[in-house]
């Protein structure tokens, strides 16, 4: 995920969402800005993908592969509070968990404010399910040291089951 500034001379009015970081995947086109956010750290918002209209997942999702939508808004005092930006390219999965163990909800807004860009092929994986498998090692390592520490954080870890391992 990359940020992105907009470009100049741009007519959406970006001082009345002072606090907020903006973050969209390339190939988004942003029609509008909402009127209002929702009291919550983390906003995913309706849009479409080619004539149809998606939303984004309104349940915790623990998986690195939520389906977020391709806009998304975070309040600036959470991700300073919680250190996100020393989780690099993982850090929006860290602002997810980081929320849900402190019994926080992202929250989920239904107008359309963007257009999607095309939905990936994921060729013979036929599915985001198992995008993992195309992870990189390092990458993967990022992933697996967020979620131990949220399972650390909110006392679901085990560090070695009884009887493991298996005779």
């Amino acid at each position: 995920m990359r940020f992105y500034p907009l470009p100049e001379g741009s007519t959406l009015d970006l001082p009345r969402r002072e606090g907020w970081v903006m973050v969209f995947s390339p190939g988004t086109s942003i029609l509008r800005l909402p009127d209002n956010l929702p009291d919550s750290p983390i906003v995913l918002f309706g849009y479409t993908s080619g004539s149809k209209v998606e939303m984004p997942a309104n349940y915790r999702d623990l998986t690195e592969r939520m389906r977020r939508g391709p806009i998304r808004m975070y309040r600036t005092d959470f991700l300073k509070r919680i250190g996100a930006e020393a989780y690099g390219r993982v850090w929006e999965y860290y602002a997810f968990l980081s929320l849900y163990a402190e019994g926080g909800r992202h929250a989920v807004v239904g107008d359309v404010i963007a257009e999607g860009p095309p939905p990936e092929d994921y060729g013979k994986l036929h599915s985001e399910a198992f995008k993992y498998l195309l992870y990189g090692g390092e990458y993967e390592r990022e992933v697996e040291r967020v979620f131990l520490s949220f399972l650390k954080r909110v006392g679901a870890y085990l560090p070695r089951p009884l009887g493991y391992p298996l005779k």
